[in-house]
């Protein structure tokens, strides 16, 4: 079994590291100054409807107003139409609106037009709805309004970067490729960790993770709307109550089930795997219910990573949870070999024979390992209900196969591989669903598990007499 990082992956490691600390850097640098995309865009198009036909509009600027953290103010010049003069009319301004914004009560982290404030005053309520309705409601009335509008380069705020279109919209796509890249590398590491242990596949760990999803919503209600939605207080709850949670499960598994069967025939295990994978998906069926459920994602600040012909996007809540996911990968990579529960797990995993003559016990390794695959599990689970929403009783079915695609991927004898092969499932996931679609994304994910059950037969060799 390999524990300490080969070098090539302690690089891999480090470039991790590295980039989960500029996306933190952006965080602390963007979020004093960020405006939601939807807030803006709406501001801006509120514009034209307050002007005569035909006028030409130039934003120069979109700022949040001083005070009012749900209010917009755009600042612009305008050019009437001069039909019939010789000689256009000149620009004027600069002429401002304010537009105030309350959070809507049917969708969580949302907000709705709530008020207009022009150089002619407040917009009358009668007005506003029909400005809501019958102008920004009318998806060609506001793109009439809107080719009227011409926007300042450096209008809508500046990111760390200036980038042009493709590379911005690659940067955009990898960006989004984090989040399932830390689900499948904590995956994929649970799954290396049980494996080291019992020389075999256990499908079960998806269901420990579809545990750890259903624990976020109890979070979500206990800590209340308001904690919820702060990006920190939400990740931190979530993530600690699920792998706490799971790592119950895990552990209880360990010692009631599979401690019994795990260093006898390879047989039982693998069928135990498979039962106790229906038997869990069963319990949460009889008592949440069998219907898709979907929990609102906490709200979080979009931060501007990069500006330009297309807008480089991240939202604080998904910075913290990609950086949650990865510390706990990276703490489990360093400290995890320098302990005596390491040494031990490695000991177990070579020889369980002479690891019991010279005094260690492997059941007990084995719960020990079970409980902290079952808390990687559940932070994995939290991560997927954090960063998507919908959870389900047969979620774990798809999320045990990727895990083990993940290990097979990076190698099932090396944690660090695992881990990384997880991160590589995560991109060629989110990178096929950018260029072909969501339609065919899993049938390609899955027939990974085959070519890497053929190709990768050298790396999955069992333990003696376990094979």
């Amino acid at each position: 079994m390999s524990l300490a990082p080969p070098a090539r992956f302690a690089r891999a490691v480090r470039r991790l590291s590295a980039l989960v600390a500029v996306l933190l850097s952006a965080f602390v640098l963007t979020a004093c100054e960020r405006i939601a995309p939807l807030e803006r865009d709406t501001c801006i198009a509120v514009v034209p409807a307050l002007e005569l036909p035909g006028t030409a509009i130039r934003i120069t600027a979109v700022s949040r107003l001083e005070g009012a953290p749900q209010s917009v103010a755009v600042d612009y010049l305008r050019r009437r139409s001069a039909e019939g003069l010789a000689t256009p009319l000149p620009e004027t301004g600069p002429h401002r609106i304010a537009c105030h914004f309350r959070a809507d009560q049917t969708s969580a982290g949302l907000t709705v037009l709530d008020g207009v404030r022009s150089e002619a005053g407040d917009l009358a309520p009668a007005r506003l709805v029909f400005l809501r309705r019958f102008w920004l409601g009318d998806a060609d009335a506001r793109a009439s309004g809107m080719a009227q509008v011409t926007i300042t380069p450096g209008a809508l705020g500046r990111g760390l970067v200036t980038l042009d279109a493709e590379s911005g919209l690659r940067l955009q796509q990898f960006l989004d490729a984090l989040a399932p890249a830390a689900l499948y590398a904590l995956m994929g590491l649970a799954f290396a960790l049980v494996w080291g242990v019992v020389g075999r596949i256990v499908f079960f760990l998806g269901e420990l993770a579809m545990l750890g999803a259903f624990v976020v919503p109890t979070v979500a209600v206990a800590i209340g709307e308001g904690a919820w939605n702060t990006a920190i207080v939400a990740v931190a709850a979530a993530c600690g109550a699920a792998a706490l949670a799971v790592a119950l499960w895990g552990g209880a598994i360990g010692h009631a089930v599979f401690s019994r069967v795990a260093f006898r025939a390879s047989r039982p295990v693998v069928i135990v795997g498979v039962g106790l994978a229906i038997a869990l998906q069963e319990f949460v069926a009889r008592t949440h219910g069998v219907r898709d459920l979907w929990v609102p994602p906490p709200a979080g600040a979009p931060l501007l990573v990069a500006d330009g012909p297309f807008e480089v996007l991240v939202t604080s809540m998904r910075l913290v949870l990609v950086a949650v996911a990865f510390a706990a990968i990276a703490a489990v990579l360093v400290v995890f070999p320098r302990t005596a529960f390491g040494r031990a797990w490695r000991a177990v995993g070579d020889d369980p024979v002479m690891a019991r003559l010279l005094g260690v016990d492997p059941a007990r390794v084995l719960v020990a390992t079970m409980a902290l695959a079952g808390a990687l599990c559940g932070l994995a689970g939290a991560v997927h209900t954090l960063a998507w929403g919908g959870i389900s009783f047969h979620m774990g079915t798809a999320l045990g196969v990727k895990a083990a695609i993940a290990a097979l991927i990076g190698g099932l004898v090396s944690l660090p591989g695992a881990a990384l092969g997880g991160v590589a499932l995560g991109l060629v996931e989110a990178g096929w669903t950018a260029f072909r679609g969501a339609d065919w994304r899993d049938a390609v994910v899955f027939a990974l598990l085959a070519v890497g059950l053929v190709v990768g037969a050298s790396g999955r060799e069992g333990h003696d007499g376990r094979r």
